[in-house]
């Protein structure tokens, strides 16, 4: 247990590492292409250090250690700190790190309260939704929930039966170019499945708890899965500045209807909250710059090429 745990970490921080130098230079811009690698950056430290003590054992022994590994942590096995070996407090360190990053998400999500919901009886809205579920491809629209309250709260749920869940305060603070703008977007996560992903990235964070690295990729993986919904938005109705306008009217009305009280007697909900809001205005500005982003030439031979060339590296880790 103890190798596995140390070569993820090392292993998560070889490949975000290099994975995140070769995004800048390549300048990958579009949400799709760094999805793809910052999943890899994601799947490797979990899938490789399993896989390569299942075939080749023999890479943990001191001989290998010494004699054909790029680097080996049992070099600092050695090392002392206070009387404390500096791997295990490292690794110690690291855990720490990686629960609060781990909580900060998921403290919050477990705590959000489900609301009075009931399916909306208002033709204009689901007619509204059908006609950009057809526009963006989905094969059957999703049930259209509604919140009784002023609050803006608009997201998509469910795996198996998809549903929209929107306040009467999204409806009453945007206009029809920013609700169909800001409708999109959620349906847009509806047809790429990025529920069904959303669901698989927390279940490697909650298994990688221990791993920081493993929590800011994961974090960032969903990142991007927000960034192509906004460009599939932007796309499907055409008007990106109209998403940009929307998001920013509802992020200006989650701010004044925050709750200072709460993010003194929460303070992992007050982080994530902080951390949504920055996530949503750097997506506006995003929006309102140079829209939409250039495509990368041959993204997937990138991809296969800098996979393999990882897991060779990786291999010589232990």
């Amino acid at each position: 247990m103890r190798e596995y745990v140390v070569q993820s970490l090392l292993h998560a921080a070889v490949a975000a590492g290099i994975i995140e130098v070769l995004i800048r230079q390549w300048r990958l811009a579009r949400p799709a292409e760094r999805l793809a690698f910052r999943l890899l950056a994601l799947a490797l430290p979990v899938v490789l250090p399993p896989l390569f003590h299942l075939i080749w054992p023999w890479r943990l022994e001191t001989v290998f250690a010494e004699t054909r590994a790029v680097f080996a942590s049992t070099h600092w096995a050695g090392v002392q700190i206070g009387g404390l070996s500096a791997g295990a407090l490292v690794v110690a360190g690291c855990a720490a790190l990686g629960v609060s990053l781990c909580l900060r998400d998921l403290v919050p999500l477990a705590r959000r309260p489900p609301g009075d919901a009931a399916t909306v009886r208002a033709p204009d809205l689901v007619a509204r939704v059908e006609r950009l579920s057809a526009r963006l491809g989905l094969r059957r629209p999703p049930v259209v929930v509604g919140l009784p309250h002023d609050r803006p709260v608009l997201f998509a749920r469910g795996v198996r039966h998809p549903g929209l869940v929107v306040s009467r305060g999204v409806i009453a603070r945007l206009d029809d170019e920013g609700l169909d703008a800001v409708l999109a977007h959620e349906l847009a996560h509806l047809r790429h499945g990025d529920l069904w992903l959303g669901w698989m990235v927390m279940a490697v964070r909650l298994a990688q708890a221990f791993n920081p690295v493993v929590q800011v990729v994961g974090r960032a993986v969903v990142q991007e899965l927000e960034r192509r919904a906004d460009d599939a938005a932007a796309m499907v109705t055409g008007r990106p500045g109209a998403l940009a306008d929307g998001m920013a009217r509802l992020v200006a009305a989650r701010v004044a209807t925050g709750g200072a009280a709460a993010a003194v007697d929460d303070p992992f909900a007050a982080l994530a909250r902080q951390g949504r809001l920055a996530s949503l205005e750097a997506r506006r500005r995003r929006l309102t710059g140079a829209w939409p982003p250039p495509a990368a030439r041959w993204p997937a031979l990138r991809l296969s090429a800098t996979a393999a060339a990882i897991a060779t590296l990786l291999f010589f880790v232990v």
